[in-house]
């Protein structure tokens, strides 16, 4: 009687603890999706799927094979343990912005937990530089660390639930989880691996060049993105976003709003240097700018120079007004 009123406690409790995890990872997906994406939804889905997968196995080797359960279940402890290693190295590299996970900690909060299960999440999170324009990673060297973390999970677990597979009675917990496992372990291998064999070949270095250009006269990219140090950027610099602040403050909105804003007005009073640094800022990064009015703003050659080198990384901006200005021919040329 003890002994099945515990597991009907022990039942009861993964249920309420199994409906906790639900909501809870319902919401917390919710946000991220809102925040950076169906792609990076689903990339976190499947990964906790995976995850997911492993640990329902672990459960189901200790009723059937002591020596399995043992296995997968340190496996699954040391590859937790890897991948805090792995965001800890990621939160302190200088590439990390700290101020946008601040700004969006609910967000980048989840998935650092989440890429505790996964350290190709680590991706997901807030960096001032990537290596190439599909691949969010800072370095080279995150990147490398972040595979083998994640391979590590899947190599070791598939060398576990296979002669699992073969030697024990039939088991679908057990064969969801060696496809779970296989097919992210083919996906990291073809996404990434590629991009490492092909950089070791020819690339050098953590930069990647912003675009090529074989013949004179090519079309720029259609979608260019800013660079410093040859380096693509992936959120505004830290001076750029005091400066972004300070437009912000001109128009009586926060940074965030003025980034989502179609139409921009500074005119009729004369721009700070800080305030053009802005203005230029908002060019580079703003998505949802339609229009930007500068009439009366002092705007001399090289104010408008600054501009125009800004317009290059925007494709959205469709109407700029430069009336009552000090703009001489170069500035027009420019």
């Amino acid at each position: 009687l003890s002994s099945g009123m515990a597991d009907d406690f022990v039942n009861g409790a993964w249920g309420e603890l199994g409906g906790a995890a639900v909501t809870v990872g319902g919401g917390a997906l919710g946000n991220i999706y809102r925040k950076l994406g169906l792609g990076s939804t689903v990339h976190i889905a499947s990964s906790t799927f995976d995850f997911v997968t492993d640990a329902f196995f672990v459960s189901h080797a200790h009723a059937v094979s002591a020596s399995a359960f043992v296995a997968s279940l340190a496996v699954l402890l040391v590859t937790i343990c890897l991948n805090l290693a792995a965001v800890i190295t990621a939160m302190s590299s200088p590439e990390f912005d700290a101020d946008e996970f601040k700004d969006d900690t609910c967000v980048y909060g989840i998935v650092a937990v989440f890429a505790l299960t996964n350290a190709q999440l680590l991706e997901l999170l807030p960096y001032t530089s990537k290596i190439h324009p599909k691949l969010h990673f800072p370095t080279h060297g995150l990147l490398r660390l972040a595979l083998v973390c994640s391979s590590f999970e899947d190599v070791a677990q598939l060398c576990v639930q296979v002669p699992f597979l073969i030697f024990s009675p039939p088991s679908s917990v057990a064969l969801i989880s060696v496809l779970a496992s296989s097919i992210g372990l083919a996906h990291r291998l073809i996404a990434r691996g590629i991009h490492l064999v092909h950089r070791s070949n020819g690339a050098q270095g953590d930069a990647q060049p912003l675009h090529k250009s074989t013949a004179a006269g090519d079309s720029k990219d259609p979608d260019p993105e800013p660079t410093r140090h040859g380096r693509l950027l992936s959120a505004p610099t830290p001076d750029e976003k005091r400066a972004l602040d300070a437009v912000a403050k001109r128009q009586g909105v926060t940074r965030n709003a003025l980034l989502v804003t179609n139409t921009v007005r500074t005119e009729v009073n004369a721009l700070s240097q800080e305030e053009l640094h802005g203005v230029c800022a908002l060019i580079r990064w703003s998505k949802a700018l339609r229009m930007l009015s500068a009439r009366n703003n002092e705007l001399d050659d090289d104010a408008v120079k600054q501009i125009a080198d800004a317009l290059a990384f925007n494709e959205a901006l469709n109407k700029l007004w430069f009336h009552d200005n000090r703009i001489g021919d170069k500035g027009a040329i420019a």
